[in-house]
């Protein structure tokens, strides 16, 4: 627990200094942007930083209707290289700066989209209303008292600051019990039981299992199949043989038509010679 509060802290803390220690660079002029460089954390700012740059560079408004209290916007989205590839509705209401788009870009990803930013650019808005900033990603959401070494245990909360000795003590008589067992033969079966509950009441012996030959291991080759030898032979190119002049999978030395082979061949099967 002390090690995950830790790098919280730390993560808080270098958050915080990335956010600080960063002057404001305007990429588009606009004060919609420094508004957001003012709310947002540094990573956040960068990412909303990009749909008001894209809003403003590769976004235009082709029609403009209007509905009731609102007005309704086409928005065209172009790409990188300029051409288009489609167009988004952005319903404006002028009487609280509210917006929203056919992309459903703020309920996927949680800030205004390109196409939002492009109508606030139209309408002179040069801040982003609140209902669209979440409270996590603001600067200094929290105190910063929080994540100092200080409040490690919160010593301002008397029944965390007593859960913490708590834990420091257990921790501390584990340590004392591991020390004094060190000698003792069955240690960890000892601890297992003070903690569990569980005793062992037999052993239990695990022999090593006889080794298993694999197949096609060693000197002698296996036997093969007629599938496996039929499927050998189909991925092999087929060669002319000069004997009998054929494209097939040998060659002259063993072709049966060849006259040695013949002769080998009788000699091995005398029957079928007399028969011929």
């Amino acid at each position: 627990m002390e090690s995950r509060l830790d790098s919280q802290r730390y993560s808080q803390r270098s958050c915080v200094y990335n956010t600080s220690s960063v002057s404001f660079k305007s990429n588009t002029g606009e004060e919609i942007e420094r508004h957001a460089f003012e709310l947002y954390t540094q990573a956040i700012f960068n990412e909303v930083r990009k749909e008001i740059v894209k809003g403003k560079y590769c976004c235009y408004v082709t029609h403009t209707e209007s509905v009731d209290d609102h007005v309704l916007y086409s928005v065209t989205h172009l790409e990188k290289r300029k051409d288009i590839t489609n167009v988004f509705l952005v319903n404006f209401d002028p009487a609280d700066n509210s917006a929203s788009c056919s992309c459903m870009g703020f309920t996927r990803i949680g800030f205004l989209c390109r196409h939002v930013f492009c109508v606030y650019r139209i309408k002179k808005v040069d801040k982003i209303p609140l209902k669209y900033v979440s409270d996590r990603w603001k600067r200094d959401v929290l105190p910063r008292s929080v994540f100092s070494i200080s409040n490690r245990f919160s010593v301002n909360s008397e029944g965390l600051n007593s859960f913490a000795i708590k834990i420091k003590e257990l921790k501390s008589l584990f340590f004392e019990k591991s020390y004094r067992n060190a000698d003792a033969v069955d240690d960890n079966e000892s601890v297992f039981e003070e903690i569990i509950g569980n005793v062992n009441e037999g052993d239990d012996l695990i022999e090593n299992s006889d080794t298993v030959r694999t197949k096609g291991c060693g000197k002698v080759h296996r036997v093969m199949g007629d599938s496996e030898k039929f499927f050998e032979k189909v991925g092999k190119v087929a060669r002319l043989c000069r004997t009998c002049g054929e494209y097939v999978h040998h060659d002259s030395r063993n072709c049966s038509l060849y006259p040695k082979n013949k002769k080998k061949k009788s000699l091995a099967d005398p029957e079928s010679s007399d028969n011929v």
